[in-house]
């Protein structure tokens, strides 16, 4: 179960000034649910969803992206009729303006246009995904480029959240050891080379508890989208969810953590804009891909007396991987026991 903090959670954010899809972004990211299961936001104007797009690396005011998102529409619009047999409401099938399509998830829009809205974006953001996936294979861009372009991103923002005066204690990331990720793999009977989340992962401390909602608060507001943060790999074991808002996450612990280990942590596929290091423009076949690939980034957040407690006994990361290699060698023995 979660820590109860000083302050709910909800007060924390409305004391930040959160708007009120905010508060289910926030908990989205520390419960870790899918966005394919919400029933939708609520976005006061079009500046707003300008905002959510801009995380997304895509802008409207941009004809190659404002192209793209129209081929987005077209093609979702086409799946839910063509494949699932269900008629998308004309407000939202003929819409000029994408971004219009946003603010038609309203409550107080018709049930029928509402639903529409909700169905066609949960398609589009399906697609985009799938398309920055694919978009990787056409273009020569390296491993190497996507995280140092991911560690720039996240670096901007954090250093923009310490220049405004907020006490983050520390910071640190960077790339997952070839040593380390050999033996999460042997470690894991689950876990394939393609499903190793925190390949790339960031730290940030803060001073207390209640400052941790702020931090995921400015993240979602400036570094990344909440339609991306990877579903079922979120682990919150220190900021309490109201009940009211929905539970948090049941990922399984790491069988090799020690026994009062406690974090938070979240994973997010970062979107990336690959223009600098690709002329598209020269590739006008691979615009229905759009511009956009991703990267995934384990984010952990953690105050000052968690991390001390975390880092003593056998919570200590020494004591973790000795745990971790007795696991790894328990593993490789156990088919020739008995020989």
């Amino acid at each position: 179960m979660s820590i109860a903090v000083t302050h709910s959670l909800r007060s924390w954010l409305n004391r930040l000034g959160m708007r009120p899809r905010e508060l289910e972004v926030v908990r989205h990211v520390l419960a870790g649910d899918s966005v394919v299961d919400w029933r939708g936001l609520e976005f006061g104007s079009l500046e707003e969803v300008d905002e959510v797009l801009r995380l997304n690396k895509l802008d409207w005011h941009v004809p190659r992206d404002a192209r793209y998102l129209r081929h987005l529409l077209s093609e979702s619009v086409g799946f839910l009729e063509g494949t699932l047999l269900r008629k998308v409401a004309p407000e939202v099938a003929r819409v000029e303006d994408v971004r219009e399509i946003f603010l038609l998830t309203r409550k107080q829009e018709r049930r029928a246009v509402r639903t529409s809205a909700c169905f066609t974006l949960k398609v589009m953001n399906t697609i985009n995904h799938m398309n920055g996936r694919e978009l990787l294979f056409h273009v020569p861009i390296s491993e190497r480029n996507l995280v140092s372009l991911a560690s720039a991103e996240v670096t901007r923002v954090v250093d923009s959240l310490k220049a405004s005066g907020f006490p983050i204690v520390d910071f640190a990331g960077g790339e997952k050891t070839r040593e380390a990720l050999i033996l999460k793999l042997l470690a894991k009977r689950e876990t394939l080379a393609a499903q190793v989340y925190d390949k790339i992962r960031f730290r940030v401390m803060v001073e207390e508890i209640d400052q941790i909602p702020a931090v995921i608060l400015h993240f979602t507001r400036h570094l990344f989208p909440f339609n991306y943060v990877i579903p079922g790999q979120s682990q919150n074991e220190i900021v309490a969810i109201p009940a009211d808002e929905g539970e948090s996450s049941d990922r399984p612990m790491n069988e090799s953590s020690g026994p009062t280990y406690r974090h938070l942590d979240f994973v997010v596929d970062l979107p990336l804009r690959i223009d600098p290091f690709v002329s598209l423009a020269q590739t006008p076949e691979l615009e229905r891909l759009g511009s956009v690939v991703y990267a995934m980034v384990e984010f952990q957040v953690i105050d000052r007396h968690t991390a001390l407690a975390n880092e003593s006994g056998q919570n200590s990361h020494d004591a973790y991987k000795e745990r971790q290699k007795e696991r790894v060698l328990e593993r490789l023995e156990r088919p020739f026991e008995g020989d």
